[in-house]
Formats: C-alpha cells, sequence, structure tokens
C-alpha cells in the first residue's frame, strides 16, 4: 500500500509514495529503500530524486539494509546484476550508492560465479564492517559446507566466513535470519537443529548466540595499513626499510604505494596486481567494449571519461561497475571519436 516519511522537525510528511511492498530508511533519516513488487530504489529525500534502481523481488525483512554512512544498501535479488550471478536463484548483493559499484556477496570460494543455492536475509553491523545473511549454498567456502548455514561478510578483507551450518543430525534444520551484533562480534538466530549445541531435545525452535573473532584493524606504526594486512604480504607488522614495505614504498614497481595498493584492494608483491584498465571489445567487430581492473569484493570504484584530455574535464559513467572473482569491469558503448578512460578508487 502506501508509504509516507512523516518528520518530526516540521510535523508534517515530506514524502509520500504508493504501491510500496516494503521500505528501510537510512539510520540518519536521508535515504529510502523502497520495494514495488518489481524494483528496489534507492531514494534520496535531501534531493527528492532516485539514486539507484534495480530488479528485485523479494521484501526487505529487516531495516539494517544501510551501512551507517547511508552509502551502502545490501539487498536481495533473484535477478543476474552481474555476469558471474548464473544460477537463477536469490543471492545478496552490495551496492555502493554513490558510485553504483555493484558486488555480489554469496559469491562462491574462489569469486568466480554465485553461491550454488539461493542466499539471503542480509543486515549491516551497525558499524558497517560487517554483512551477515543466511545460504543454502554449500560453496561459498574452499572447502564445502553443509546447508542451510549463515555467513559472515567483512568489507575489510572482501571475503565471507561461516558462522554456523546445519548439523547431520536428520530432519527439517531451519535457520531463522540472522541479527549482528554492532561490532560483528556476535551472531544471533533461531534454529530447529537440536544438534548445534549438546542436550538440546526439545524438538522445538530455540534461539543461540555464537561469538566469531574479527581481523583487527590495529595498526601499530599508525600508516594507515592494518596490521593484518602487513603480515600477510611482508610477513611483519611494522612497516620496514629494508624490504619496502612502508605505506609510501612501492614494493613490487608498479607506481602504486604500498598505502594506496591496501586501498584498491591489490597485492602490493605483484606488479600484475594493480589498478590499471584492461579494454576488451565484444566481439572485436561489436558496438561494445568491457573495461576490466582487479578489484576487491567491498571496495568502491568509479569509472569516469573524457573526450578531450587538454580540457582535464572528467564525467562519471552512468553505467553500474560490477565486481566479482576478483575483478571489476563495466561495460560501454564504441564510438566513433577518442574517448579516455579511468578508474577511480573511492573510500
Amino acid at each position: 500500500g502506501n508509504m509516507s516519511v512523516w518528520s518530526a522537525t516540521t510535523g508534517t510528511i515530506i514524502y509520500s509514495s504508493g504501491t510500496v511492498v516494503s521500505s528501510a530508511i537510512s539510520p540518519g533519516g536521508n535515504r529510502l529503500l523502497l520495494q514495488t513488487s518489481t524494483t528496489l530504489t534507492c531514494y534520496d529525500l535531501n534531493v527528492a530524486s532516485n539514486l539507484n534502481s534495480w530488479s528485485s523481488s523479494e521484501s526487505i525483512k529487516n531495516p539494517a539494509r544501510w551501512s551507517p554512512d547511508e552509502r551502502h544498501v545490501v539487498f536481495v535479488t533473484s535477478s543476474a546484476l552481474v555476469s558471474a550471478d548464473t544460477n537463477g536463484v536469490k543471492d545478496v548483493y552490495l551496492c555502493d550508492v554513490q558510485t553504483g559499484t555493484r558486488t555480489l556477496i554469496s559469491v562462491n570460494g574462489n569469486g568466480a560465479a554465485a553461491g550454488n543455492a539461493a542466499s539471503d536475509a542480509p543486515m549491516f553491523s551497525a558499524d558497517g564492517r560487517f554483512i551477515v545473511f543466511r545460504s543454502m549454498a554449500t560453496n561459498l567456502l574452499s572447502a564445502p559446507t553443509t546447508a542451510p548455514g549463515l555467513f559472515r561478510f567483512d568489507r575489510s578483507t572482501g571475503s565471507n566466513q561461516l558462522v554456523i551450518a546445519r548439523s547431520a543430525v536428520p530432519g527439517i534444520n531451519w535457520f531463522s535470519p540472522p541479527v549482528i551484533s554492532s561490532n560483528g562480534t556476535t551472531i544471533a538466530f533461531k534454529s530447529t537443529d537440536s544438534a548445534l549445541v549438546a542436550g538440546d531435545a526439545n524438538q522445538a525452535i530455540d534461539a543461540f548466540a555464537g561469538q566469531l573473532s574479527v581481523l583487527s584493524l590495529a595498526d601499530g606504526d599508525a600508516d594507515g595499513i592494518p596490521d593484518w594486512w602487513s603480515q600477510q604480504f611482508f610477513g611483519h607488522a611494522d612497516g620496514q626499510a629494508n624490504d619496502l614495505s612502508r605505506a609510501g614504498d612501492d614494493a613490487d614497481g608498479d607506481r602504486l604505494t604500498n598505502l594506496e595498493e591496501f586501498s584498491t584492494g591489490t597485492n602490493p608483491t605483484d606488479t600484475v596486481s594493480v589498478l590499471e584498465i584492461q579494454i576488451t571489445l565484444t566481439p572485436p567487430t561489436g558496438t561494445n567494449g568491457v573495461l576490466s581492473w582487479p578489484a576487491q569484493s567491498g571496495k568502491n570504484y568509479r569509472v569516469q571519461f573524457s573526450d578531450d584530455l587538454s580540457s582535464n574535464v572528467w564525467q562519471n559513467l552512468t553505467t553500474p561497475v560490477q565486481v566479482s572473482g576478483g575483478q571489476g569491469w563495466v561495460t560501454v558503448n564504441r564510438t566513433n571519436q577518442a574517448r579516455v578512460f579511468r578508474v577511480r578508487y573511492e573510500p
């Protein structure tokens, strides 16, 4: 039916819309998610304009679809919004409404395709770092899991972690949509599974809460790079001059500093892993081209173009960016004039 937004400041209705199935207002009250029978729309109350819309028929089940800065939304759709989504069932997506970047969250263990079954019920942690969701897929990690299961996506690392999966006990092992604590360390849910903990023999729905470790974002040398990232690529937490592991160093000589490689989600020790655009014509005689570059899930990318480099004027490409399988890409139309493209990482 109808949906309205009422302002406690003015005591008036400031927005109204009909034929809305479900909705969710952002934490600051500046933006809306509006779900109709076929479309999910992001609406900005300040500028009275739609920012993004996606094909989706999945009702919004909880209000925590927004990041705390109101820039990112997480939602469910069975439509293929990125080319890696070929499973034909419901999947979880993350979208940066500022740049239009779309990231498939319910992706398989190697990042090359969507999971092998449906996923749903996403929810942001209050700090905006984590997204928890439910899935029937068994291949979201490198090792197979049982279904159903609950997963937590970490935007800092661009990876999924298993929270809990069904036990081996036969029967209907149902999991409710999960909820997540503000810092992402505790996941709560309900389940009919009688073997998640010892002594649960009541054959009824019970409530559970589980603790998860969180990869610390501590930065001992205060260089803007978390200690875990330096440890992963250089074997120690603090930047050092002898192995070019300091934030301002370029360890692999690809013209990006280590801090820039951390920001863009590329490998600081691999010259091939660099934020550079590759252009592929599809097909070589066709009218479209694909721009692609190394990308990390959960990062924000914007593609811009210029028809005259001497003017130093760049325009934003409005076509949404897709991210999955360690690649970002966007399709562009070929023109009869020279056009230069660039990709920007936007924190």
